[in-house]
């Protein structure tokens, strides 16, 4: 049986006439992880370290693949030098300098395992009293495993398993697994390169400067061939710009860090044509298993109609291929690997429903803003100033 997602709608929509705007309920596949208020204060009361280590401390979460930590500063600043220290459960470290953390907080990137240690260490081993470093929160994904939007029996199947062609692995490299935080809320979603620095996600995905500053993409997070969970590196969002947003087409591009293509690719969207025929691949980040790792929709995996309303009028096609939380900003490719379109919507297993298949944005549009957006944009220096 099909199974429900739920998750409502948190912008209403805009910009369209009533007799224009589709009035179908808008299923976004959209994952939602947990956070967890701690308010762990660290300051000079709290040294249980010696010299200029301050204070050690761990904090885990039973059985979480990764979590998340919201760092802040408060009172007058650090000594100059001071950072902290993260030790992760796969041998990883990473250092933040604590001068550089902002007053509204840092959400560091995923550590594995659910686990990390910390060492706070100040510059010269003082410490003015009135100074803390907080642990204000954590985030972590959520356990229930929700194989959703899937049409009979549910056939999406890991990357790196037996029966998926060497050819369609390497189409995966480009898909990264996006983890962001806005208004409180955790949110997991499937986005691609489709630049050297330019990655694409839905816009009920990202879509403010919030969730582009706590934004991490995470690129090879899958299960090998040999069954172990692995982590390629994490890149951040260098800044949002809302001209490289539709809300119609449910599309948003964003600039990331250190340029990720030249290590993973890209997906080209100038290889979107309205050929819409033959077999297809959805490749994402679902909920199929309990953490998210990369997946692909090969069985069964076709557009089925053509050209369907969306957010906007035709801007949709409907597809068989199955999904699940989490799916949203996943491409829909040819099995060449041209685009086709970007995955967006589910449906529920409800007679009640409007909609009752998978939806994607047509790839014709997606590649026609894009290239008008970026001749009209001049992103920051570094980034790509016209269509790769």
């Amino acid at each position: 049986m099909r199974q429900a997602f739920t998750f409502a709608l948190l912008f209403a929509a805009a910009g369209a006439s009533a007799q224009d705007a589709p009035t179908a309920p808008e299923l976004e596949a959209l994952a939602t992880g947990v956070v967890e208020a701690r308010d762990i204060r660290i300051d000079a009361a709290s040294r249980n370290s010696d010299g200029a280590v301050l204070w050690t401390g761990e904090v885990a979460v039973a059985e979480a693949p990764w979590l998340r930590l919201l760092l802040r500063t408060e009172g007058p600043p650090f000594p100059e030098g001071s950072f902290v220290a993260l030790f992760t459960a796969d041998d990883g470290r990473s250092d933040l300098a604590l001068a550089e953390l902002p007053r509204e907080g840092y959400w560091t990137d995923l550590l594995p395992n659910g686990r990390v240690r910390l060492a706070v260490v100040t510059g010269d081993g003082t410490l003015d009293p009135a100074s803390a470093l907080v642990i204000d929160s954590l985030s972590y994904p959520g356990q229930e495993i929700a194989a959703y939007s899937a049409h009979g029996g549910n056939q999406i199947t890991g990357i790196n398993d037996p029966s998926v062609p060497e050819e369609i692995r390497r189409l995966g490299r480009p898909v990264a697994y996006l983890s962001f935080l806005a208004g409180g809320r955790s949110g997991i979603c499937t986005g691609f390169l489709v630049g050297r620095d330019l990655l694409m996600t839905n816009e009920h995905c990202i879509n403010s400067d919030e969730s582009c500053r706590s934004l991490s993409a995470t690129f090879g997070y899958e299960v090998g061939v040999d069954g172990k969970l692995s982590y390629g590196r994490q890149y951040r969002c260098a800044g949002y710009d809302p001209r490289l947003t539709s809300f119609d087409l449910d599309v948003t591009v964003v600039r990331l860090k250190d340029g990720p293509g030249d290590v993973y690719g890209m997906i080209d969207p100038a290889t979107a044509s309205d050929d819409l025929t033959g077999p297809m691949a959805v490749i994402q980040h679902s909920g199929h298993n309990a953490t998210r790792t990369k997946e692909v929709s090969l069985v069964d995996c076709a557009i089925a109609a053509a050209p369907v309303n969306g957010r906007a009028v035709d801007s949709d096609f409907t597809h068989t291929c199955d999904t699940a939380k989490g799916t949203s900003g996943a491409p829909v490719l040819d099995l060449a690997g041209h685009f086709r379109g970007l995955h967006h919507f589910g449906f529920r297993d409800d007679d009640s429903d409007i909609w009752t298949e998978n939806r994607g944005v047509r790839g014709p549009l997606i590649r026609d803003w894009l290239a008008a957006v970026l001749a009209e944009t001049t992103l920051s220096e570094g980034g790509d100033a016209t269509h790769p």
